[in-house]
């Protein structure tokens, strides 16, 4: 069983907008989008970073972008 989670989904199961999780990152709320996108791929700071700010393991944070069948 996968138990990953992209980080949308991360996001809204905490109902924490682009723009708030972007504040609590120090970053821009732009950079959130496209990491939820999979434009982008976080550096691993910041994985680590929203792995702890989420309390989990940085390995279950899937940076895709793309949502498994499980999840739609």
């Amino acid at each position: 069983m996968d138990d990953r989670k992209t980080l949308a989904d991360l996001r809204r199961e905490n109902r924490i907008s682009q723009r708030e999780l972007a504040k609590k990152l120090n970053m821009s709320s732009g950079a959130i989008a496209m990491y939820e996108s999979g434009k982008r791929i976080p550096p691993l700071v910041k994985a680590i970073k929203i792995a702890e700010l989420f309390n989990i393991p940085v390995e279950n944070i899937d940076f895709s972008g793309v949502r498994n069948s499980q999840n739609i």
